[in-house]
Order: structure tokens, then sequence, then C-alpha cells
């Protein structure tokens, strides 16, 4: 799970505690993952970040804070990705990968 290889990291300015760095998601190194795999990933993130923020989950803003962070996806999946959670919902979304 996230964090199982986290290792510390530089210090948070905000709180001065140590960041905790991933340094492979699950068993799988992000080296070794598809384009398509980490695609749908930063999509995933983007939409997690957007959540916990309280801000609108959108194709737009799901887009925007990807390529704030320099990462580039194919244009269709922060749409597809947005359609999703717009049809099942957000904390649907998260009870179902929290295997709940």
């Amino acid at each position: 799970h996230f964090g199982s290889r986290a290792t510390l990291g530089p210090l948070s300015p905000l709180s001065g505690e140590p960041y905790a760095r991933a340094e492979a998601m699950a068993s799988a190194p992000v080296s070794q993952l598809a384009k398509e795999q980490i695609d749908e990933l930063a999509c995933t993130y983007a939409a997690l970040i957007l959540h916990d923020d309280g801000a609108e989950v959108s194709a737009t803003n799901m887009a925007n804070l990807i390529k704030a962070a320099n990462v580039q996806v194919e244009g269709y999946w922060p749409m597809l990705m947005a359609k999703m959670i717009s049809t099942v919902g957000m904390p649907a979304l998260i009870q179902m990968g929290s295997g709940a």
C-alpha cells in the first residue's frame, strides 16, 4: 500500500516534520508502469487533491492541476475521470478503494 516503502526526506517548511517519500507505487516502481497507468494515476491523484481541498473535481480543474505539477497526460484522461466521478461520486470511489 502507499507509504509501505516510504523513506524520510526533507523537512516540511510548514510543520518542520519530515516528508514521507514513496519510492514505489504498490509493488511496481513508477518507471515500470505503462504510460496509460501513469496517466490514470496522475488523474487519480489530481481528483483526490481537488476533493480533499473541497474544490470541484472537474476535467478542467484536474487538467490544470496536472499541468501545474509539470505532468503530461493524454487529453482524454481528465475528461473520462471527471465523468466517472460525476456518475459514481468521490465518496463512493474512495470507499471502493479502501476495501470497505
